[in-house]
């Protein structure tokens, strides 16, 4: 049988650890949103691009 000491000991570093856990986990998620937000930017300027670029070629046509 442990002591109360050991015992408070062992749960306050069950306790940190899952806070660190939790603490990580939340990190990772928000490190993927921000990496899918930047690809999301990334899809919109290409088509933006393409779009600017379909009207230049018509515009040069109608020239």
């Amino acid at each position: 049988m442990t002591s109360p000491l050991v015992s408070d000991m062992i749960a306050r570093a069950k306790g940190r650890s899952l806070l660190a856990l939790l603490f990580i986990l939340t990190l990772l998620v928000g490190i993927c949103l921000g990496l899918k937000i930047l690809e999301l930017q990334q899809v919109a300027e290409s088509a933006l691009n393409g779009v600017i670029a379909l009207a230049l070629a018509m515009w040069a046509v109608r020239l």
